[in-house]
């Protein structure tokens, strides 16, 4: 049980959805707020003894480099352009760290580009997120799609 916490980094940005086929997050950015899965930590201060007691995923804060890619399904919509294209990066809480911000095209995406119909792969090296001031990608607290002056969906 979560104790009433939220999985997600903005509530009114994202909606976990439960159809017929699949479960999967619906998230919706703005033109002012990004949208994610929360990894940490979700019910930890003086009332638990400072021991976390809920988390979003089997093990809070992971350490990304453990693994090679980091792998999903998505399909998206809105008005793209050369500019505003939808993106995903990690942050770290503390000290806080946020990763290389890649746009979901190209390589990254089976057949180059996301699809408003069908669920395309997405597989990200993780070492492609990784940076100078974070190179072990690790403690990770977001996964997070990022606005871009406009309003989408993935």
């Amino acid at each position: 049980d979560k104790v009433g916490t939220s999985c997600s980094t903005d509530d009114r940005r994202v909606k976990f959805m439960d159809d017929d086929d699949q479960d999967y997050m619906d998230i919706t950015t703005t033109k002012w707020h990004s949208g994610g899965y929360r990894m940490d930590c979700v019910d930890k201060g003086s009332h638990t003894g400072w021991q976390c007691w809920a988390t979003c995923s089997p093990f809070p804060n992971p350490n990304f480099m453990e693994w090679n890619f980091l792998t999903f399904e998505a399909k998206v919509s809105g008005t793209f352009d050369s500019i505003c294209k939808p993106t995903i990066g990690l942050k770290k809480r503390w000290p806080s760290y946020s990763s290389n911000v890649l746009a979901l095209e190209g390589e990254y995406v089976d057949g180059g580009s996301l699809s408003e119909t069908e669920w395309t792969r997405v597989v990200i090296p993780i070492g492609d997120l990784a940076t100078a001031e974070w190179p072990n990608v690790d403690g990770v607290k977001d996964i997070y799609f990022r606005n871009c002056g406009t309003a989408y969906s993935v």
